[in-house]
């Protein structure tokens, strides 16, 4: 199984900061495996005093995933692989495919880094945080990692979904870069997460959820007590049914599903954490993250991903498909994309050519191109 240690310890592992917060750093780490350039994603949460160590060393603004050499320091590299040495990574959960999480922890006896920023403070004190890692990462899971250029809204109309979208999303699910999905719905990974199973899909705690007590060592019958981390609640519902990326593909034969979701997902979550269903919001977001259908449930404290432009509530959707089962093929939905996004360049140069051409047999072509362009990316 590939861990962090197993890729930074790497002889020829080059190491590089692509983003820093207070509270977050992205790192990405390439390997050589077969002559075959490997790219993961290290992303590590709740890291006191690590800033001047993880701060990109040149400004990486603007590049694309392919153009990052040209921003690559030695200097960077080695100073972030001697951080990371000082800590063992500890498996947490995985959800198969390329994802998987652990906790990091300073190895006793080591100075250096650590020590450095720890002075003075006993061991049990010292820094620790999660990692999540991303291996192989793609181009797309790369990109989402930069410093965002700058955000746009697009008007996603009927026609925008069915000739560029729907085929960007076909080709993502046909490369089979979803396959985590199944693994994580049939009990396989995650299983510790485990909310709630129905015949129509699954509630798990979401792995967003960061504050969440460990669902390996701390009794399900305990979590209720953690209330600090109740606050940050965040669980996530997957349909089993395949065929469905996101609200686009919804009918109204999908109501009895979504109620029930509505029923039993506050009930599971009140028995588990004690939080009443007044106090939860459930919906979908457009563009998702990945492309099988799913839905968020946060405490109304937890404001994650709750943009208006993005957040579409589950008892809204059912009454737009109660009043029409085809609501979703024919509105036009308004969201945020980053500039360097898949999706918005494929717009902007659809967009292009339709000034050129607006025929059927030009906006076929460049359907049939956008499967066989995505395929080849292997966008997550």
């Amino acid at each position: 199984m590939t861990t962090p240690e197993s890729i930074f310890q790497s002889s020829d592992c080059l190491v590089q900061s692509l983003s820093v917060s207070n509270d977050h750093a992205t790192i990405l780490l390439r390997t050589t495996e077969y002559d075959k350039v490997i790219r993961s994603l290290l992303k590590l949460t709740v890291l006191p005093g690590h800033t001047d160590i993880l701060t990109p060393s040149k400004d990486i603004r603007g590049l694309e995933p392919d153009d990052l050499g040209s921003a690559f320091s030695p200097e960077e590299s080695v100073r972030i692989k001697d951080f990371l040495s000082e800590f063992s990574f500890e498996l947490n959960s995985e959800s198969g495919a390329e994802y998987s999480y652990y906790d990091a922890k300073p190895k006793q006896g080591l100075g250096g880094v650590v020590q450095r920023l720890t002075s003075g403070t006993s061991f049990s004190d010292k820094p620790r945080f999660r990692v999540e890692l991303i291996s192989p990462a793609s181009e797309n899971q790369i990109r989402r990692s930069l410093p965002v250029p700058s955000f746009v809204l697009v008007e996603e109309t009927q026609k925008i979904y069915q000739q560029i979208v729907a085929p960007y999303i076909l080709g993502v699910v046909e490369s089979g870069s979803l396959g985590w999905i199944k693994n994580v719905v049939s009990g396989k990974k995650e299983s510790e997460r485990l909310l709630l199973d129905t015949e129509d899909y699954i509630l798990n705690v979401d792995t967003k959820w960061k504050t969440h007590p460990d669902p390996k060592t701390v009794p399900k019958e305990e979590w209720k007590t953690h209330t600090k981390a109740i606050d940050d609640l965040y669980c996530l519902a997957i349909v089993k049914e395949t065929g469905l990326a996101s609200i686009r593909d919804l009918r109204a034969r999908h109501i009895p599903m979504l109620r029930n979701m509505l029923r039993e997902c506050p009930l599971a979550i009140q028995q588990t954490y004690g939080v009443p269903s007044n106090q939860l919001r459930i919906f979908f977001h457009y563009q998702p993250q990945f492309y099988h259908l799913h839905v968020h449930v946060t405490r109304l404290e937890n404001e994650i991903g709750s943009q208006v432009e993005r957040g579409h509530l589950v008892n809204d959707v059912i009454q737009n498909l109660e009043m029409d089962n085809d609501y979703y093929t024919k509105r036009t939905i308004t969201y945020k994309l980053r500039t360097n996004e898949t999706i918005y360049k494929l717009i902007q140069q659809t967009e292009s050519l339709r000034q050129v051409t607006d025929s059927q047999s030009s906006a076929g072509d460049v359907a049939e191109e956008t499967v066989e362009w995505t395929k080849r990316k292997r966008v997550p």
